[in-house]
């Protein structure tokens, strides 16, 4: 290299190196080392380089980790102690994919650490825990995990255990800092996390059923929305086997909701009780504005058992009414059959998307649109 360029470079504030590196990340939540991206790559650059990218925490601050079986878990353990040590005292977001159940890895991962070796794991820091779809945690590696990372605000794993609650949880386990938790979780392992979980600050909760979800915990689910700060503000259920009047009395106790996704093709069937709870009459406003009176995102993925104009009447109600402390609906997501599309509702839903009202409509076979498609994410949660 040319010594003048040579020597302007070296007097590059340290900070603007720091802003360089930090623009090189993938752009991605969580990220997977390797020696061709940075971090890694900007170490392999020159010794300048390695210096200030070593001496940046929010480099090392995000990680996915995958190990299956075969692979030298001692050697992927070091590493990822290595990457969290550069972390400094930043917040983490940690990812991880565990495939072919590799006990070893598993057990040393959730901070159990082999004989003889200490627990890398910064726990204090993390704020952030990802478990892949691939990826099983049991009841207690949940626990396990909200009782050493106090700090954790946004949560998603994998549950499926059939194992009932260990004798330890003679008390509920309480966590003060966790807002967002989305599940994929079998019955048993639901209505223990209902019955002995209290997460105070939580107003993000999505809950996908998986296996045969054989029932709804409705009185711990109850309960445990009874135990919140506050009200949630964000609702996922998918494959959950709620039932409509069950479901009624969720919107109730959630009157700060404003997003609701509601999902189950063979496990839910939304009537005419369902809209009609749901909608706004002009004549008699006070009775209905205590029903998610902030709801903004309505997102329907099941079956439809409701008389034609009930659904058109629920969301013109929704939108046009202006009605003070009453948050008007701005998108909709729905997935039908496309015997649908000429109904009343159907027409009615049209007129409205073209006074601005953001509406999709997809096939409940596919992923195809209607014509008058304005956001295929709009009703995403």
């Amino acid at each position: 290299m040319d010594f003048t360029v040579s020597s302007a470079l070296h007097r590059v504030p340290l900070e603007i190196w720091t802003n360089i590196f930090l623009d090189c990340l993938p752009d991605r939540r969580f990220i997977t080392p390797n020696c061709v991206t940075a971090p890694l790559m900007l170490c392999n650059i020159c010794r300048r380089w390695r210096a200030v990218a070593r001496s940046t925490p929010k480099l090392w601050s995000s990680i996915h980790v995958e190990v299956s079986l075969g692979c030298d878990v001692k050697k992927v353990v070091k590493g990822v102690a290595l990457w969290l040590s550069r972390s400094g005292t930043r917040p983490l977001a940690i990812s991880f994919t565990w495939n072919g159940n590799p006990q070893r890895a598993r057990s040393y991962y959730l901070g159990q650490p082999l004989p003889h070796e200490t627990d890398p794991f910064p726990w204090l820091q993390l704020c952030r825990f990802v478990t892949q779809t691939r990826s099983n945690t049991t009841w207690e590696e949940f626990l396990y995990i909200l009782q050493r990372s106090p700090n954790i605000t946004s949560g998603l794993f994998k549950i499926r255990s059939e194992a009932a609650p260990t004798p330890f949880l003679a008390a509920p386990v309480v966590h003060e800092q966790l807002t967002d938790l989305d599940l994929s979780i079998n019955a048993k392992s639901m209505s223990n996390l209902l019955e002995y979980v209290t997460l105070p600050a939580l107003h993000s909760f999505a809950i996908r059923g998986i296996d045969v979800f054989e029932f709804w915990p409705h009185g711990h689910f109850v309960a445990f929305l009874s135990r919140l700060r506050s009200p949630l503000q964000r609702l996922k259920l998918s494959d959950t086997l709620i039932g409509t009047s069950e479901l009624i009395e969720i919107l109730c106790l959630t009157p700060a909701l404003t997003n609701l996704y509601v999902e189950g093709w063979s496990s839910m069937f939304l009537g005419n009780e369902f809209f009609q709870a749901l909608t706004l009459h002009e004549d008699n406003q006070e009775e209905y504005l205590h029903l998610c009176p902030r709801l903004e995102t309505l997102t329907l993925h099941t079956t439809f058992m409701s008389s034609d104009g009930v659904l058109a009447d629920m969301v013109e109600s929704r939108y046009n009414l202006d009605v003070q402390g009453f948050t008007k609906l701005r998108s909709v997501n729905i997935a039908l059959t496309w015997d649908w599309v000429e109904t009343c509702d159907h027409k009615r839903l049209e007129a409205l998307c073209g006074k601005g009202l953001v509406i999709f409509v997809q096939a409940h076979t596919g992923a195809t649109a209607t014509a008058w498609d304005e956001d295929p994410g709009g009703g995403g949660i």
